[in-house]
C-alpha cells in the first residue's frame, strides 16, 4: 500500500510533467509564429536610448540588416542576405551620406570588395579574399592603368607588393615583407612589367 505522501508525490511529478509538456507546446507554438512570420529586431548597441541596427525578416529569415556605426543618427553599414546568408553589403565608410564600399560574400564569407577612396563613385581599390581572408589587393584609381599597386597576401598579412611608383603604367618595384607585415627589402623589376603581366589569380 501507498502511503498519501507517496501518492501526493506521484500526483506533484505528474502536474509537473504535464505542465512542462504545456509551456513546451506553448514556446514551440510561439516559435513556430515567430519563423512564420514577417518582423524587424532592432538593437541599441551603445545603449543610448536610440536603435543603430535593424534586421529584417521574412517569414522568419533573415533578409536584410542595416547599421549606424558612428551613431550619428544615420544608417552607414547595409546587408542583403539570400536564405538567411550575407550575400553582399554596402557601406558609408566616411560618413558622408554615400555609399563607397561595395561588399560580396560567398558561402557567407566574404569573397570581394570594392572601396572608392576619392567620392566621385568609382572604385579605387579592389579585394580579393579567399575564406573570408585577405589573399589581394589592386589600388587602381577610378579603373586606371597607372599608379598602379597589385599586394599579395599570405594569412591575412601583405607579403608582396608590385608598384608602379613613377605612374607610367609600368611596374617597376617589387617589395617584399616580413610575416609582420614590415618592409623586408626593395627589388627592381627588369625589365618593367604591364600590370596584366602580374599573375593576380
Amino acid at each position: 500500500m501507498h502511503t498519501q505522501s507517496e501518492k501526493r508525490f506521484v500526483v506533484w511529478v505528474i502536474a509537473a510533467f504535464l505542465t512542462g509538456c504545456v509551456i513546451g507546446g506553448l514556446f514551440r507554438i510561439r516559435r513556430a509564429a515567430t519563423n512564420n512570420r514577417d518582423f524587424v529586431r532592432q538593437f541599441d548597441n551603445n545603449i543610448d536610448g536610440n536603435r543603430d541596427a535593424e534586421s529584417f525578416f521574412e517569414k522568419g529569415v533573415v533578409v536584410r540588416a542595416q547599421q549606424d556605426r558612428n551613431f550619428d543618427g544615420k544608417w552607414d553599414y547595409f546587408e542583403w542576405y539570400e536564405q538567411g546568408i550575407i550575400a553582399k553589403a554596402e557601406s558609408d565608410d566616411d560618413f558622408d551620406g554615400k555609399i563607397d564600399g561595395w561588399l560580396t560574400y560567398k558561402s557567407g564569407n566574404l569573397d570581394s570588395s570594392k572601396h572608392d577612396l576619392d567620392g566621385n563613385g568609382e572604385p579605387d581599390v579592389i579585394q580579393k579574399y579567399v575564406n573570408g581572408v585577405i589573399r589581394l589587393s589592386l589600388c587602381r584609381p577610378n579603373g586606371a592603368t597607372n599608379n598602379v599597386r597589385i599586394e599579395f597576401y599570405k594569412g591575412g598579412v601583405i607579403e608582396k607588393e608590385y608598384r608602379d611608383a613613377d605612374g607610367d603604367g609600368l611596374i617597376e618595384t617589387l617589395v617584399i615583407y616580413d610575416r609582420f607585415g614590415s618592409e623586408a627589402r626593395r627589388e627592381k623589376v627588369m625589365p618593367a612589367l604591364a600590370p596584366t603581366a602580374i599573375k593576380v589569380d
